[in-house]
C-alpha cells in the first residue's frame, strides 16, 4: 500500500511539470526619436513599448507622447544604434496607431524565435 501512495504522490508531483505551459518573454523598452537609425530625431518625442512572445505569437504594445504621423510599427534585430534588418511589421492598413497607441498581435517565423 505504500509503494501505491509513493508511486500516486510522485505522479501528482512531476505531471503538472510536463504539461505546464512556456514562461511568455517579455520585453520592455523606452524609446526617444535619436533610437531611430535615420529617424529625424524628434526632440520632444517619446514612447514605451512592451514586446511579448508566447510560442509564435507576438504582441506588440506601444504608447507615445509628442509624435504625430506615425506610419508603422516594425520589429528589428540588431545591435543598437545599427541599421538591423527588419523581422515583422506589426501594423497594416486595418491596424495602425490611434491617439498615440498602438496594440498588435503577429505571428513570428520560427527561425526568428
Amino acid at each position: 500500500m505504500r509503494i501505491h501512495l509513493l508511486a500516486v504522490f510522485l505522479v501528482a508531483l512531476f505531471v503538472p511539470a510536463l504539461v505546464a505551459q512556456p514562461t511568455p518573454l517579455v520585453f520592455h523598452a523606452a524609446l526617444t526619436g535619436n533610437n531611430v537609425v535615420g529617424g529625424g530625431a524628434s526632440a520632444n518625442g517619446f514612447a514605451t513599448a512592451t514586446l511579448t512572445i508566447n510560442g509564435s505569437l507576438a504582441t506588440l504594445d506601444v504608447t507615445t507622447l509628442g509624435l504625430t504621423n506615425i506610419t508603422g510599427v516594425t520589429l528589428f534585430v540588431g545591435a543598437p544604434g545599427t541599421d538591423g534588418a527588419a523581422i515583422k511589421t506589426f501594423s497594416d492598413v486595418n491596424n495602425g496607431f490611434v491617439n498615440g497607441h498602438f496594440n498588435g498581435t503577429a505571428t513570428l517565423d520560427p527561425g526568428v524565435i
